[in-house]
């Protein structure tokens, strides 16, 4: 009886224990979490400006107080404010203070840009050919290069003359006489050029001195520039000896007038009678004056014998004596010459593409 009465109370634990599981509330939720903020950014702003050396930096801004910030990248594009000489030019510190072209160079970072600006009435130095006599402490070796000229102890090369003056009075820019049958060296040196007129990076210039001696033609009967002696001369021995490869490629072509019906194209010319004076640079005779070098006063070159002013040839033709072509003369005023004369100098000129 017991034993039944045990049974009973247990069961009706269990019972109870399984109904008050069943009626129990499930519990509620735990309330909604606050909505995620969607940023609705700016425009991006430059804080730190990009350079063609340096990074920069951007940011953007929200509603909400955020800041977002981002690199910019180096730029390449550079500030050409500054002027400097170009390095095709510079020779010497004595040349590089009174040459007259310069390229822009960035004011951030030094780079060189292509852009030429030329000063007015500037010079500038391009190619080399024998001017000067050689200074007494320069010793002369016999080591030559591939033009024959010799290297002298100071690193510069020399063109060797037994000179054959035009006259026994004349003197070198030094006041040492020209003594004919002498041997002597003249260095090798930059060419100085007058820009004569500048289109963006191209300048027509011509030679600041009469530096050479040449025939304008042996044969007396030519009548015509194209066919003279003295343009074969310009455009082959003289452009070859006084010009390197890259040199040559920065000389353009330029068309000359010959007459009113015929044009030719030349690396390297003599300017016409027209030229000479519609030029602002011989606007007077006085303008027109060149000095001869000292290399021209030893091989028989014809000078003023007191100022050291050259003859030098203009491509055009006399228009009332057959077989004469006209000259500068060494008082500036222009005249004619037999086509054979061989004491009468060249100041070549010719046109420079610097991009």
């Amino acid at each position: 009886m017991k034993k039944c009465l045990f049974l009973l109370c247990l069961l009706l634990c269990v019972t109870c224990f399984f109904c008050a599981c069943d009626e129990a509330e499930t519990p509620a939720p735990d309330p909604d979490p606050t909505p995620t903020h969607t940023h609705e950014w700016g425009e991006w702003r430059i804080s730190i400006l990009a350079t063609c050396t340096t990074e920069g930096q951007e940011k953007r801004l929200c509603a909400c107080g955020e800041v977002e910030k981002r690199v910019v990248p180096v730029t390449q594009e550079h500030t050409f404010t500054e002027k400097c000489m170009t390095a095709e030019y510079e020779y010497t510190s004595s040349v590089v203070q009174t040459v007259g072209i310069y390229c822009y160079k960035c004011s951030v970072c030094d780079a060189k840009g292509t852009n030429i600006y030329v000063t007015e009435d500037a010079s500038i130095c391009f190619g080399e050919y024998p001017q000067s006599l050689k200074a007494e402490n320069v010793t002369v070796t016999e080591t030559t290069d591939s033009r024959g000229y010799f290297l002298g102890s100071d690193g510069a090369y020399y063109a060797k003359v037994t000179a054959t003056p035009y006259r026994n009075d004349y003197t070198f820019s030094s006041g040492i006489p020209v003594v004919g049958g002498e041997v002597y060296y003249f260095k090798v040196e930059p060419i100085r050029w007058r820009v004569i007129s500048k289109e963006g990076n191209t300048v027509t210039v011509v030679c600041d001195s009469v530096i050479d001696r040449v025939v304008f033609d042996d044969d007396k009967s030519v009548d015509r520039y194209a066919d003279s002696d003295v343009r074969a001369w310009l455009n082959t021995q003289f452009f070859n000896a006084a010009f390197s490869a890259d040199q040559q490629e920065i000389i353009t072509t330029t068309e000359l007038s010959i007459d009113v019906e015929e044009s030719i194209e030349d690396k390297v010319f003599l300017f016409s009678r027209d030229e000479v004076n519609k030029t602002d640079l011989f606007a007077t005779n006085n303008d027109r004056l060149l000095i001869s070098s000292d290399y021209i006063r030893a091989i028989g070159a014809r000078v003023d014998a007191q100022t050291g002013v050259g003859i030098w040839w203009i491509r055009t033709f006399s228009s009332s004596t057959s077989g004469n072509a006209l000259v500068v003369f060494t008082d500036g005023k222009i005249y004619q010459c037999n086509l054979d004369i061989a004491y009468v100098g060249v100041a070549p000129a010719l046109t420079l593409d610097l991009s």
